[in-house]
Protein backbone atom coordinates (compact mmCIF):
# COMPACT_ATOMS: atom_id res chain seq x y z
CA UNK A 1 0.00 0.00 0.00
CA UNK A 2 1.56 3.09 -1.22
CA UNK A 3 2.24 5.52 1.68
CA UNK A 4 0.68 9.47 2.37
CA UNK A 5 2.88 12.15 0.61
CA UNK A 6 4.06 14.36 3.63
CA UNK A 7 3.66 17.73 2.38
CA UNK A 8 3.69 21.01 4.62
CA UNK A 9 3.42 24.54 4.52
CA UNK A 10 5.70 27.57 5.53
CA UNK A 11 5.99 28.16 8.26
CA UNK A 12 6.87 25.12 9.45
CA UNK A 13 7.73 23.71 12.53
CA UNK A 14 9.03 19.86 12.32
CA UNK A 15 8.79 17.59 15.39
CA UNK A 16 11.43 15.95 16.94
CA UNK A 17 11.22 12.30 14.77
CA UNK A 18 10.41 14.21 11.43
CA UNK A 19 13.73 15.72 11.81
CA UNK A 20 15.82 13.11 13.17
CA UNK A 21 19.21 12.31 11.14
CA UNK A 22 18.15 15.23 8.54
CA UNK A 23 19.47 17.64 9.91
CA UNK A 24 23.23 16.66 8.87
CA UNK A 25 22.20 15.97 5.36
CA UNK A 26 23.17 17.86 2.86
CA UNK A 27 19.63 19.08 0.28
CA UNK A 28 18.75 21.05 -2.54
CA UNK A 29 16.13 23.77 -2.75
CA UNK A 30 14.60 23.42 -5.57
CA UNK A 31 11.09 26.08 -6.12
CA UNK A 32 8.71 26.65 -8.41
CA UNK A 33 6.29 29.81 -8.81
CA UNK A 34 4.93 32.09 -11.87
CA UNK A 35 1.81 32.27 -13.48
CA UNK A 36 -0.95 29.97 -14.34
CA UNK A 37 -4.57 29.53 -15.43
CA UNK A 38 -8.11 28.99 -13.44
CA UNK A 39 -8.09 25.24 -14.62
CA UNK A 40 -4.61 24.20 -13.10
CA UNK A 41 -6.37 24.95 -9.84
CA UNK A 42 -3.14 27.33 -8.64
CA UNK A 43 -0.64 24.46 -9.37
CA UNK A 44 2.48 25.23 -11.08
CA UNK A 45 4.56 21.81 -10.12
CA UNK A 46 3.06 19.02 -11.74
CA UNK A 47 5.88 18.43 -13.33
CA UNK A 48 7.88 17.87 -10.27
CA UNK A 49 5.12 15.30 -9.82
CA UNK A 50 6.99 12.95 -11.71
CA UNK A 51 10.20 12.73 -9.72
CA UNK A 52 9.31 11.11 -6.33
CA UNK A 53 7.03 8.66 -8.15
CA UNK A 54 3.76 9.91 -6.79
CA UNK A 55 1.58 13.08 -6.51
CA UNK A 56 2.46 15.83 -4.21
CA UNK A 57 1.45 19.13 -5.00
CA UNK A 58 -1.73 18.42 -7.43
CA UNK A 59 -2.99 15.13 -5.80
CA UNK A 60 -6.50 15.63 -6.53
CA UNK A 61 -9.03 16.37 -9.64
CA UNK A 62 -11.51 18.24 -7.16
CA UNK A 63 -8.69 20.11 -5.17
CA UNK A 64 -9.91 24.02 -4.39
CA UNK A 65 -7.23 25.01 -2.82
CA UNK A 66 -7.07 28.34 -0.18
CA UNK A 67 -4.40 30.45 0.40
CA UNK A 68 -3.55 32.61 3.90
CA UNK A 69 -6.13 35.78 4.04
CA UNK A 70 -3.32 38.01 5.31
CA UNK A 71 -0.42 37.33 2.74
CA UNK A 72 -2.65 36.08 -0.47
CA UNK A 73 0.16 33.10 -0.78
CA UNK A 74 1.12 30.13 0.51
CA UNK A 75 4.45 28.28 0.19
CA UNK A 76 4.10 24.40 0.44
CA UNK A 77 7.26 22.00 0.26
CA UNK A 78 7.83 18.14 -0.19
CA UNK A 79 10.86 17.00 0.94
CA UNK A 80 12.39 14.28 -1.28
CA UNK A 81 15.09 12.17 1.19
CA UNK A 82 16.12 9.73 -1.41
CA UNK A 83 16.78 12.51 -4.08
CA UNK A 84 17.95 14.92 -1.05
CA UNK A 85 15.53 17.42 -2.64
CA UNK A 86 13.25 20.04 -1.06
CA UNK A 87 10.79 21.48 -3.11
CA UNK A 88 8.95 24.62 -2.65
CA UNK A 89 5.59 25.76 -4.39
CA UNK A 90 4.38 29.27 -4.16
CA UNK A 91 0.37 30.01 -5.07
CA UNK A 92 -0.61 33.78 -4.68
CA UNK A 93 -2.33 35.95 -6.93
CA UNK A 94 -0.28 35.41 -10.25
CA UNK A 95 -2.38 32.01 -10.43
CA UNK A 96 -6.07 32.66 -11.41
CA UNK A 97 -7.76 30.34 -9.21
CA UNK A 98 -6.23 31.96 -6.27
CA UNK A 99 -7.18 35.76 -7.68
CA UNK A 100 -10.57 34.20 -8.56
CA UNK A 101 -11.16 32.98 -4.73
CA UNK A 102 -9.82 35.91 -3.12
CA UNK A 103 -12.02 38.56 -5.01
CA UNK A 104 -13.91 38.72 -1.82
CA UNK A 105 -11.24 39.49 0.59
CA UNK A 106 -10.57 42.72 -1.58
CA UNK A 107 -13.61 43.48 -3.44
CA UNK A 108 -14.33 45.98 -1.09
CA UNK A 109 -10.86 48.11 -1.16
CA UNK A 110 -11.38 47.68 -4.77
CA UNK A 111 -14.07 49.60 -4.79
CA UNK A 112 -12.73 52.59 -2.41
CA UNK A 113 -9.29 52.52 -3.68
CA UNK A 114 -9.34 51.63 -6.96
CA UNK A 115 -7.46 48.68 -9.22
CA UNK A 116 -4.09 50.45 -9.52
CA UNK A 117 -3.54 50.59 -5.75
CA UNK A 118 -5.39 47.19 -4.93
CA UNK A 119 -2.97 45.55 -7.42
CA UNK A 120 -0.03 47.25 -5.87
CA UNK A 121 -1.00 45.61 -2.14
CA UNK A 122 -1.72 42.32 -3.80
CA UNK A 123 1.95 42.33 -5.83
CA UNK A 124 4.17 43.43 -2.39
CA UNK A 125 2.65 40.25 -0.69
CA UNK A 126 3.50 38.14 -3.46
CA UNK A 127 6.82 39.58 -3.81
CA UNK A 128 7.65 38.98 -0.10
CA UNK A 129 6.73 35.35 -0.43
CA UNK A 130 9.15 35.54 -3.62
CA UNK A 131 11.78 37.54 -1.42
CA UNK A 132 12.07 34.41 0.51
CA UNK A 133 12.26 32.11 -2.28
CA UNK A 134 15.07 33.72 -3.94
CA UNK A 135 17.45 33.53 -0.40
CA UNK A 136 16.72 29.72 0.81
CA UNK A 137 16.78 28.12 -2.91
CA UNK A 138 19.76 26.91 -4.93
CA UNK A 139 17.25 26.50 -8.28
CA UNK A 140 13.95 28.40 -9.00
CA UNK A 141 11.67 27.42 -12.12
CA UNK A 142 9.54 29.86 -13.25
CA UNK A 143 6.16 28.41 -14.69
CA UNK A 144 4.37 30.45 -17.88
CA UNK A 145 1.15 28.93 -18.97
CA UNK A 146 2.15 29.90 -22.46
CA UNK A 147 5.45 29.87 -24.87
CA UNK A 148 5.40 33.25 -24.89
CA UNK A 149 7.83 35.21 -21.86
CA UNK A 150 5.90 37.28 -19.57
CA UNK A 151 8.55 40.67 -19.64
CA UNK A 152 6.49 41.88 -16.99
CA UNK A 153 8.34 39.42 -14.71
CA UNK A 154 11.56 42.15 -15.83
CA UNK A 155 10.11 45.06 -13.43
CA UNK A 156 9.09 42.68 -10.61
CA UNK A 157 13.26 40.96 -10.71
CA UNK A 158 14.34 44.48 -10.61
CA UNK A 159 12.24 45.82 -8.04
CA UNK A 160 12.94 42.34 -5.65
CA UNK A 161 16.73 43.21 -6.58
CA UNK A 162 16.54 46.77 -4.98
CA UNK A 163 14.93 45.59 -2.00
CA UNK A 164 17.16 42.29 -1.61
CA UNK A 165 20.02 45.06 -1.21
CA UNK A 166 18.47 47.17 1.25
CA UNK A 167 17.37 44.34 3.47
CA UNK A 168 20.83 42.43 3.35
CA UNK A 169 22.06 44.22 6.87
CA UNK A 170 18.63 42.87 8.36
CA UNK A 171 18.66 39.35 6.67
CA UNK A 172 22.42 39.11 8.17
CA UNK A 173 21.84 40.01 12.12
CA UNK A 174 18.97 37.42 11.61
CA UNK A 175 21.29 34.58 10.07
CA UNK A 176 24.27 35.19 12.75
CA UNK A 177 22.24 33.58 15.28
CA UNK A 178 21.59 30.34 13.18
CA UNK A 179 24.66 27.70 14.53
CA UNK A 180 26.65 26.33 11.75
CA UNK A 181 26.20 28.86 9.05
CA UNK A 182 29.29 29.99 6.67
CA UNK A 183 30.74 33.60 6.93
CA UNK A 184 29.91 34.12 3.04
CA UNK A 185 26.22 32.88 3.45
CA UNK A 186 25.43 35.06 6.39
CA UNK A 187 27.26 38.26 4.29
CA UNK A 188 25.50 37.55 1.15
CA UNK A 189 21.93 36.36 2.49
CA UNK A 190 21.95 32.99 0.88
CA UNK A 191 23.56 29.96 0.01
CA UNK A 192 24.32 31.26 -3.71
CA UNK A 193 23.00 32.78 -6.29
CA UNK A 194 20.10 30.99 -7.11
CA UNK A 195 20.03 29.61 -10.87
CA UNK A 196 16.70 30.41 -12.62
CA UNK A 197 15.31 28.00 -15.27
CA UNK A 198 11.82 28.34 -17.77
CA UNK A 199 9.48 26.20 -18.07
CA UNK A 200 6.90 26.88 -21.04
CA UNK A 201 3.48 24.20 -20.05
CA UNK A 202 2.22 24.71 -23.61
CA UNK A 203 3.24 24.61 -26.87
CA UNK A 204 2.31 25.42 -30.62
CA UNK A 205 0.06 23.36 -31.89
CA UNK A 206 2.95 22.09 -34.44
CA UNK A 207 5.09 20.76 -31.46
CA UNK A 208 2.43 18.73 -29.87
CA UNK A 209 3.72 15.29 -29.43
CA UNK A 210 1.93 12.47 -31.65
CA UNK A 211 0.99 15.44 -33.74
CA UNK A 212 2.54 13.69 -37.82
CA UNK A 213 4.80 16.51 -39.32
CA UNK A 214 7.82 16.74 -41.15
CA UNK A 215 9.47 19.35 -38.93
CA UNK A 216 8.77 17.20 -36.21
CA UNK A 217 10.85 14.22 -37.76
CA UNK A 218 13.19 15.95 -40.11
CA UNK A 219 17.25 16.41 -40.25
CA UNK A 220 19.33 19.79 -39.35
CA UNK A 221 19.63 19.53 -35.48
CA UNK A 222 19.41 15.54 -34.63
CA UNK A 223 18.05 13.70 -32.32
CA UNK A 224 13.99 12.83 -32.26
CA UNK A 225 12.92 16.70 -31.04
CA UNK A 226 14.75 19.30 -33.65
CA UNK A 227 11.89 21.21 -33.77
CA UNK A 228 11.21 21.97 -30.20
CA UNK A 229 15.00 22.79 -29.59
CA UNK A 230 15.01 25.23 -32.11
CA UNK A 231 12.17 26.93 -30.42
CA UNK A 232 13.75 26.63 -26.98
CA UNK A 233 17.18 27.86 -27.69
CA UNK A 234 15.49 30.81 -29.70
CA UNK A 235 13.49 31.34 -26.75
CA UNK A 236 17.25 31.18 -24.32
CA UNK A 237 18.68 33.84 -26.70
CA UNK A 238 15.41 35.86 -26.32
CA UNK A 239 14.86 35.67 -22.27
CA UNK A 240 19.28 35.76 -21.89
CA UNK A 241 19.03 39.88 -23.94
CA UNK A 242 15.75 41.12 -22.03
CA UNK A 243 17.93 40.17 -18.71
CA UNK A 244 21.03 41.48 -19.91
CA UNK A 245 19.65 44.69 -21.23
CA UNK A 246 17.43 45.54 -18.32
CA UNK A 247 20.54 44.40 -15.88
CA UNK A 248 18.61 41.81 -14.34
CA UNK A 249 21.43 39.37 -14.76
CA UNK A 250 25.44 40.67 -14.81
CA UNK A 251 28.80 39.33 -15.52
CA UNK A 252 29.14 38.42 -11.90
CA UNK A 253 26.30 36.34 -10.83
CA UNK A 254 26.76 37.35 -6.67
CA UNK A 255 25.72 40.62 -7.50
CA UNK A 256 23.06 39.96 -9.25
CA UNK A 257 19.18 38.44 -7.77
CA UNK A 258 19.97 35.36 -10.06
CA UNK A 259 21.96 34.30 -12.59
CA UNK A 260 21.06 32.05 -15.60
CA UNK A 261 23.61 29.07 -16.98
CA UNK A 262 26.06 30.63 -19.74
CA UNK A 263 26.25 26.76 -21.19
CA UNK A 264 23.43 24.86 -20.38
CA UNK A 265 20.19 25.04 -21.72
CA UNK A 266 17.72 26.85 -19.53
CA UNK A 267 14.55 26.81 -21.04
CA UNK A 268 12.11 23.65 -21.19
CA UNK A 269 8.63 23.92 -23.23
CA UNK A 270 6.60 20.95 -22.97
CA UNK A 271 5.47 18.90 -25.40
CA UNK A 272 2.77 17.09 -24.05
CA UNK A 273 -0.79 17.25 -23.50
CA UNK A 274 -1.37 17.56 -19.94
CA UNK A 275 -4.70 15.35 -19.44
CA UNK A 276 -5.02 17.01 -16.12
CA UNK A 277 -4.28 20.81 -16.68
CA UNK A 278 -7.84 21.34 -17.46
CA UNK A 279 -9.62 19.93 -14.84
CA UNK A 280 -13.34 20.17 -15.69
CA UNK A 281 -12.77 19.08 -19.08
CA UNK A 282 -10.78 15.98 -18.47
CA UNK A 283 -13.94 14.88 -15.69
CA UNK A 284 -16.33 15.66 -18.62
CA UNK A 285 -14.13 13.52 -20.74
CA UNK A 286 -14.00 10.85 -18.27
CA UNK A 287 -17.88 10.58 -17.91
CA UNK A 288 -18.29 10.41 -21.36
CA UNK A 289 -15.76 7.76 -22.22
CA UNK A 290 -17.94 5.96 -18.89
CA UNK A 291 -20.89 6.47 -20.52
CA UNK A 292 -19.90 5.03 -23.48
CA UNK A 293 -17.92 1.53 -22.22
CA UNK A 294 -18.92 1.53 -18.15
CA UNK A 295 -17.61 -1.68 -17.62
CA UNK A 296 -13.96 -1.25 -19.27
CA UNK A 297 -13.83 2.17 -16.83
CA UNK A 298 -14.97 0.07 -13.87
CA UNK A 299 -12.16 -2.22 -14.00
CA UNK A 300 -9.93 1.01 -13.68
CA UNK A 301 -8.90 1.12 -10.16
CA UNK A 302 -8.71 4.19 -8.17
CA UNK A 303 -4.40 3.38 -8.47
CA UNK A 304 -4.24 3.34 -11.90
CA UNK A 305 -6.42 6.85 -12.02
CA UNK A 306 -4.50 8.52 -9.11
CA UNK A 307 -0.85 8.15 -11.11
CA UNK A 308 -1.92 8.77 -14.71
CA UNK A 309 -0.33 12.18 -14.41
CA UNK A 310 2.79 10.58 -12.69
CA UNK A 311 3.56 8.25 -14.59
CA UNK A 312 3.13 10.20 -18.00
CA UNK A 313 6.53 11.41 -16.75
CA UNK A 314 8.00 8.91 -15.54
CA UNK A 315 8.25 7.26 -18.92
CA UNK A 316 11.67 7.40 -20.39
CA UNK A 317 12.10 10.49 -23.50
CA UNK A 318 14.84 12.08 -25.31
CA UNK A 319 12.91 15.03 -24.15
CA UNK A 320 11.05 15.18 -20.78
CA UNK A 321 11.62 17.73 -18.04
CA UNK A 322 12.54 14.99 -15.31
CA UNK A 323 16.06 14.50 -17.82
CA UNK A 324 15.98 18.52 -17.99
CA UNK A 325 15.98 19.47 -14.09
CA UNK A 326 18.05 16.60 -12.94
CA UNK A 327 21.48 17.95 -14.82
CA UNK A 328 20.95 21.00 -12.47
CA UNK A 329 20.28 19.25 -9.58
CA UNK A 330 22.72 16.76 -10.07
CA UNK A 331 25.76 19.62 -10.70
CA UNK A 332 24.52 21.58 -7.71
CA UNK A 333 25.52 18.47 -5.56
CA UNK A 334 29.13 18.38 -7.32
CA UNK A 335 30.75 21.09 -8.43
CA UNK A 336 28.01 23.87 -7.73
CA UNK A 337 27.11 26.31 -10.39
CA UNK A 338 29.71 29.03 -11.94
CA UNK A 339 27.01 31.51 -13.47
CA UNK A 340 29.98 34.20 -14.07
CA UNK A 341 30.70 35.21 -17.42
CA UNK A 342 33.99 35.96 -18.79
CA UNK A 343 36.94 35.67 -16.17
CA UNK A 344 35.10 35.97 -12.86
CA UNK A 345 35.02 33.38 -10.63
CA UNK A 346 32.12 31.84 -8.78
CA UNK A 347 31.84 31.71 -4.81
CA UNK A 348 28.12 30.22 -4.09
CA UNK A 349 28.33 28.02 -1.16
CA UNK A 350 27.19 24.70 -2.16
CA UNK A 351 28.28 23.20 1.19
CA UNK A 352 31.83 23.28 -0.60
CA UNK A 353 30.29 20.59 -2.61
CA UNK A 354 33.05 19.69 -4.98
CA UNK A 355 35.65 18.79 -2.38
CA UNK A 356 33.37 17.87 0.43
CA UNK A 357 31.62 15.20 -2.66
CA UNK A 358 35.40 13.72 -2.83
CA UNK A 359 36.13 13.43 0.20
CA UNK A 360 32.65 11.89 1.54
CA UNK A 361 33.85 8.85 -1.03
CA UNK A 362 36.49 7.96 0.85
CA UNK A 363 36.51 8.86 4.41
CA UNK A 364 35.08 6.65 7.08
CA UNK A 365 35.19 6.23 10.33
CA UNK A 366 33.86 7.95 13.63
CA UNK A 367 36.36 11.53 12.76
CA UNK A 368 34.48 12.11 9.59
CA UNK A 369 32.06 14.83 11.07
CA UNK A 370 35.45 16.51 12.64
CA UNK A 371 37.70 16.65 9.38
CA UNK A 372 34.77 17.57 7.46
CA UNK A 373 34.68 20.22 9.12
CA UNK A 374 38.64 20.86 8.99
CA UNK A 375 38.28 20.73 5.22
CA UNK A 376 35.45 23.52 5.24
CA UNK A 377 37.63 25.67 7.18
CA UNK A 378 40.41 24.52 5.08
CA UNK A 379 39.17 25.60 2.02
CA UNK A 380 37.10 28.70 3.18
CA UNK A 381 41.11 29.90 4.02
CA UNK A 382 42.16 28.68 0.63
CA UNK A 383 39.69 31.19 -1.18
CA UNK A 384 40.39 34.43 1.05
CA UNK A 385 44.21 33.63 0.30
CA UNK A 386 44.51 35.75 -2.65
CA UNK A 387 41.21 34.48 -4.33
CA UNK A 388 38.35 36.77 -3.24
CA UNK A 389 37.28 39.08 -5.31
CA UNK A 390 37.02 42.36 -4.14
CA UNK A 391 33.88 43.26 -6.12
CA UNK A 392 33.54 46.92 -4.30
CA UNK A 393 31.44 49.23 -7.15
CA UNK A 394 33.70 51.44 -8.89
CA UNK A 395 32.47 55.45 -9.83
CA UNK A 396 30.30 53.77 -13.56
CA UNK A 397 28.74 51.44 -11.23
CA UNK A 398 30.58 48.97 -12.28
CA UNK A 399 32.14 45.52 -9.69
CA UNK A 400 35.71 45.97 -9.30
CA UNK A 401 37.55 42.79 -10.66
CA UNK A 402 40.52 43.33 -8.75
CA UNK A 403 41.49 40.48 -5.69
CA UNK A 404 40.51 41.76 -2.40
CA UNK A 405 41.69 45.21 -0.57
CA UNK A 406 43.88 45.74 -3.75
CA UNK A 407 44.35 49.57 -4.57
CA UNK A 408 43.24 50.42 -1.18
CA UNK A 409 39.87 48.12 -1.25
CA UNK A 410 38.82 50.75 -3.79
CA UNK A 411 37.21 48.92 -7.19
CA UNK A 412 38.93 48.93 -10.54
CA UNK A 413 40.52 51.92 -9.83
CA UNK A 414 37.70 53.48 -8.03
CA UNK A 415 39.90 55.53 -5.53
CA UNK A 416 42.21 57.07 -8.18
CA UNK A 417 39.35 58.45 -10.14
CA UNK A 418 37.47 59.68 -7.02
CA UNK A 419 40.85 61.15 -5.88
CA UNK A 420 41.30 62.95 -9.07
CA UNK A 421 37.75 64.40 -9.38
CA UNK A 422 38.13 65.81 -6.10
CA UNK A 423 41.11 67.70 -7.36
CA UNK A 424 39.38 68.59 -10.39
CA UNK A 425 36.51 70.39 -8.21
CA UNK A 426 38.88 71.93 -5.65
CA UNK A 427 41.06 73.86 -8.36
CA UNK A 428 37.79 74.81 -10.36
CA UNK A 429 36.80 78.81 -9.63
CA UNK A 430 33.57 78.83 -8.48
CA UNK A 431 30.89 80.64 -10.04
CA UNK A 432 30.48 84.29 -9.95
Amino acid sequence: MRMRTKKFKLPHIPSGKDVAGLLEQKVIVVSVFGKSPYSAGGCKAGLIDGFPGHRVFHTSLIDDPDVDQDLLCDIEGYHDPKQRVIYLHLRGVFDVHTLVKSYDLFSKELEEKGYLSVWADMKYRYARALMFLFSVSHILIISHPTHIFDISYVHLFRALDVMRQKVLGGFSEILRTIPGLSEEWITNCRPCSPRVLFLFESCPAIYLEGRANVARTGSGFGGKYPSIKKLEHALEDQIYHILRKSRVITNISSNSLFAIPANQEFVFVQTKVNPLSDRNAHMVNSLVDFCKDPNNDCSRNKEEIVNTFSTLHLEPNDHSFRSFLQQHIDQAFTKGFDDNVGRHTAHGYFELAHALSVFAVHARGPLFDQYTAQLEKECDRYWKNGRQMCEVLSLTGNPCTNPLHRGGGEGAGGGELQEEANKIHDDTDPPE
